[in-house]
């Protein structure tokens, strides 16, 4: 028999497979209401890497403003 923390390991992991196994259904944003399916491992993975990118864009931006501000200081500086 297995225990409550076994039975809740067990629904955890049924759900991750059905989620990875699944397919999701979608339209085109191109706006021409084409229909498609996904699997949902796919949009895991998209999610994912715009979540890397948007850090990314964050850090160049955050990088960019501290050198355009060096830039203003020694424009100041030089005078």
């Amino acid at each position: 028999m297995l225990s409550e923390r076994e039975k809740a390991v067990e629904r955890v992991l049924n759900d991750l497979r059905l989620l990875l196994t699944g397919r999701v259904k979608s339209e085109c944003v191109c706006g021409r209401a084409e229909r498609y399916t996904l699997m949902q491992e796919e949009v895991l993975e998209a999610r994912s890497a715009l979540a890397r990118a948007r850090a990314l864009c964050e850090f160049a931006t955050s990088t960019a403003a501290q050198a355009l501000e060096q830039v203003e200081l020694t424009e100041d500086l030089l005078g």
